[in-house]
């Protein structure tokens, strides 16, 4: 399977979409494209529909803004126990790159 380079990438596929395709066929075209990228079709269909979740003029543009908030580092911390005792300590990280694998 292929992935976008970076966000940017998606935000000009996107940006093409809207400028070339009508709104009912956006849809169909980014579930094509990304079919002939090797996504297999439930991967296709999911992702399109995500992307394109409310299909309008400024989709390009939310998602560029949306993935912006997740690229980074993240990290969760949790603590259990009481002062004076035993204490459990957890840490996940997750990193999101900018091509948000």
């Amino acid at each position: 399977m292929n992935y976008f380079r970076d966000v940017s990438a998606l935000h000009d596929v996107l940006g093409m979409l809207y400028e070339k395709a009508p709104s009912e066929a956006r849809r169909a075209e980014l579930f094509r494209l990304l079919e002939e990228w090797e996504f297999t079709p439930d991967q296709a269909s999911l992702y399109a529909s995500t992307v394109l979740c409310r299909n309008a003029e400024g989709s390009a543009d939310w998602m560029a803004t949306n993935a912006g908030h997740i690229v980074g580092s993240w990290i969760r911390g949790e603590q259990e126990g009481a002062v004076g005792s035993w204490l459990s300590t957890m840490k996940e990280t997750w990193k999101f790159n900018v091509d948000l694998t």
